[in-house]
């Protein structure tokens, strides 16, 4: 089953801005190497939504000052000699362009005061800069500290931001760091790096494009509860008793702000951000020359473990409803209640963490019943996660996250004190109802408002296929040639071992990666041997692994080997044991190769209802009542099941045992005997007595078994006349008198017919919300449900088509 991904993209890698583009310039120095060309700048600030700011907009956000850095050359030289604009400062003023060879978009950098960085000792001014064709390509990298004061030695005070040199020629390990404060830190600018190629020189300033450190992050509530409208929630901002090792939670750690709190301190307060450039002038790469951040605390600041987003905006009931005022949340996601400021569009600026954390959300709330009658019913505890894949925070974008409350499980709605241990006698009041889900994330990027990417959980492992003399290999054909195919995987830049964790199967043509990764997430109980079976009905014919190629004599056998014979280039390539899977194909057919990168840690049950019709065999399927197996008397208010002579199950109503309401039961020793009228239905194994004197003397009725029942009993013609006659009915009669004719006495003895003994049948109850195995051989019954059941495997699998013609 594929997984849903957040991608979070960073900003598209940096190019240079035409005239056209930029509107600055009037006119373009001629690229000519025969003269000397100035090198100028220009700036574009990307912001958390759509609006790009050009120009004096672009300017302001930047306080009208960068520094920038270059070095010119190939990637791989690395030689001090090879930086230029060495932490220059570059300046904007308005209407100054073309007053310098420098400057054609009123940013100059000729005479500015350079910054102090001990790596420019040696420099005394700041010269104009000529781009120097013999290098073929320049990387330049750039930064601002906004409105705050950047410092170069020191610890930054409230206000400050500590910078480092640049230094161009470090950009995987940390080309420059800031360092100070939160609120600071937020407000810096940071530029992706951008390379000129030579054919580029002088044609443009080379216009460099800033996004802010700091990331925008909102939340947002609804609810769906049928019956009912949400209000007062209040916030945990700590997981405790999530287990009774955990502790005791203090009641003030509950409050009324939106509230998200993570295991650890992973919500930066104040530290240094190293700034990255993990990947450099490789334009095939969506990360090409882009700026990555990884944060280190300062020492001896504790981080923070919560993030606090304000009040939470309730809203009015929707139409429909009594309205009770504005104190609920928002019933649809369009109409979510937002915590925090309506005029910052609710959002709140932190740092960026771009490992991520597992957030975690924990309310209490209270549900009013929409009728109008005033019900309320008080929820704690209910709990939702954020995974740490949709909080890997990465700078200048914004971030939305969506909370919903429905009619689940989650939370309790007896008695709960926080201030309690969970085993404690105060909170023994069951777990259950309604819970928060983590619903959606929205990220706005700086070049694309609301954009959200999906992608599998993690990245794809590179699965590569080989075989010798092949010649439609990028279609993923092969041909029946006689040289068997080989597979390999790559994870994380290896080779894997595939021991265990590879399979080969014979699937239908026309089936896809997705169905057959759908057929392993969601696979039928009861496939036919050697196969899998998906919910989607895809069957995957399982190939059998064999100890070593050799053994390779048909095509449904694959070894696990320690080569690959003629890889792309036609060369063998040596492996590691068992880092090859090798198979002989047959003509004509389609395999899947699959890679379980992750085996399930847990299952979960589905069930599809199939329809059968009465008597059809039901067999492997599952039903929604319940039948156990049960022996002895017949009990009232129990309905009973067993197979006639076809083995049908049947429906049956069981008798229960005749009325004793007018007969007795007798207690005590002889010549002492108590007799207490009976109630209820007879038992088997209790002796009955009736009187005839009003009870001077008692008789013991005779028992008669249901299964005896028959004209071997008498009645009478009409109650009290001594007159007999055989029994005409074929099973006893609520309220009718039998007796049994006693031939040694000469006399009829009143009966008492005992209840129908079950053995060998079944207890039926009906439990429309449980599912249960049908026996070997079982029929259908008319008017019952009977499911399919298939098993959701938690795992996560990896797979790739090769067809054979």
């Amino acid at each position: 089953m594929k997984k849903i991904y957040l991608t979070l993209v960073a900003l598209v890698g940096i190019a240079l801005t035409s005239c056209t583009n930029d509107e600055i310039a009037d006119t373009s120095p001629v690229n000519n190497p025969e003269q000397e060309t100035p090198i100028a700048f220009g700036s574009l600030s990307k912001g958390f939504t759509r609006a790009d700011y050009t120009k004096a907009d672009a300017a302001a956000k930047l306080n009208y000052k960068f520094v920038v850095s270059a070095k010119k050359g190939s990637t791989t030289a690395s030689t001090s000699s090879n930086i230029t604009f060495n932490n220059y400062s570059v300046e904007y003023t308005e209407n100054t362009a073309h007053t310098s060879e420098s400057n054609v978009a009123n940013w100059e950098y000729v005479g500015k005061t350079r910054t102090q960085h001990a790596i420019n000792a040696g420099i005394t001014s700041q010269t104009i800069k000529y781009w120097d064709y013999s290098a073929p390509q320049y990387d330049f990298i750039a930064w601002s500290t906004g409105t705050k004061t950047a410092i170069y030695s020191g610890t930054p005070t409230s206000g400050q931001v500590l910078v480092s040199s640049v230094n161009p020629n470090a950009t995987s390990t940390g080309a420059y760091t800031f360092t100070g404060k939160a609120e600071d830190l937020s407000e810096c600018y940071i530029s992706d790096l951008m390379t000129v190629k030579k054919d580029q020189y002088g044609s443009d300033p080379v216009t460099m494009t800033f996004r802010q450190l700091g990331i925008k992050v909102r939340i947002g509530f609804y609810e769906t509860v049928p019956g009912y409208s949400v209000k007062n929630v209040k916030f945990y901002t700590k997981g405790g008793l999530l287990t009774k090792t955990e502790g005791v939670l203090d009641a003030g750690q509950i409050v009324s702000n939106a509230t998200i709190f993570s295991a650890g301190a992973d919500i930066y307060k104040e530290g240094t951000y190293t700034i990255k450039f993990p990947t450099v002038d490789t334009p095939t790469s969506e990360d090409n020359n882009q700026a990555h951040v990884t944060f280190s605390p300062k020492d001896g600041v504790a981080q923070t473990t919560t993030v606090d987003f304000g009040t939470v905006n309730y809203t009015t009931r929707e139409q429909g409803e009594k309205t009770l005022g504005n104190a609920y949340l928002g019933r649809t996601s369009k109409k979510a209640s937002f915590a925090g400021n309506a005029a910052k569009n609710y959002y709140t600026i932190y740092l960026p963490n771009e490992t991520g954390a597992n957030l975690n959300l924990r309310v209490d709330f209270t549900l009013e019943s929409i009728d109008g009658g005033g019900e309320i019913i008080e929820v704690k505890n209910a709990k939702a996660q954020v995974p740490s894949i949709y909080t890997q925070w990465k700078p200048g974008f914004a971030y939305t996250y969506l909370f919903k409350i429905s009619d689940k499980t989650n939370g309790r709605t007896g008695v709960y004190d926080p201030t309690q241990s969970d085993d404690a006698t105060v909170n023994s009041d069951p777990a259950g109802l309604y819970p928060i889900t983590f619903d959606a994330v929205v990220v706005n990027a700086e070049d694309n408002e609301q954009t959200q990417e999906t992608i599998t959980t993690v990245m794809t492992p590179s699965i590569t296929t080989y075989q010798k003399k092949s010649t439609v290999v990028n279609a993923n054909e092969y041909t029946a040639n006689g040289n068997d195919i080989f597979v390999t995987v790559n994870e994380d830049n290896d080779l894997v071992t595939l021991t265990g964790k590879a399979a080969l199967y014979r699937i239908p043509s026309d089936k896809t990666e997705a169905d057959v990764i759908d057929a392993l997430q969601i696979q039928d109980d009861y496939p036919a041997a050697g196969t899998i079976k998906g919910r989607n009905g895809l069957v995957l014919t399982a190939a059998t692994q064999v100890s070593s190629a050799s053994d390779i004599d048909a095509a449904n056998k694959y070894a696990l080997t320690n080569s690959v014979e003629f890889g792309a280039d036609g060369n063998a390539i040596s492996v590691s044991t068992d880092q090859s899977l090798r198979f002989s194909p047959a003509s004509n057919t389609t395999y899947a190769f699959v890679y379980t990168k992750k085996n399930s840690t847990g299952t979960t049950d589905k069930y599809e209802v199939v329809t059968k019709a009465a008597g059809d065999d039901v067999t492997k399927l599952y039903r929604n009542f319940n039948l156990t197996e049960v022996t002895g008397d017949a009990k009232s208010g129990w309905t009973y099941m067993s197979k006639n002579s076809s083995g049908v199950l049947t429906t049956e109503t069981a008798f229960i045992g005749q009325g004793v309401n007018n007969v007795y039961t007798r207690s005590g020793e002889e010549g002492s005997y108590t007799y207490t009228l009976a109630t209820g239905y007879a038992a088997t194994g209790t002796t009955y007595y009736y009187t005839l004197d009003g009870g001077s003397t008692y008789i013991a009725a005779h028992n008669v078994n249901y299964a005896d029942f028959g004209s071997s009993l008498f009645v009478e013609t009409s109650p009290g006349s001594g007159t007999y006659i055989s029994n005409p009915d074929t099973a006893p009669q609520d309220g009718t008198a039998y007796y049994y004719y006693d031939t040694d006495n000469n006399k009829y003895i009143y009966c008492v017919i005992l209840p129908q003994q079950v053995n060998g049948w079944y207890r039926y109850q009906y439990t429309p919300s449980d599912k249960y195995a049908c026996m070997s051989g079982e029929k259908a019954l008319a008017g019952h449900g009977y499911y399919d059941k298939y098993t959701m495997n938690n795992g996560e699998y990896y797979t790739k088509i090769i067809k054979v013609q």
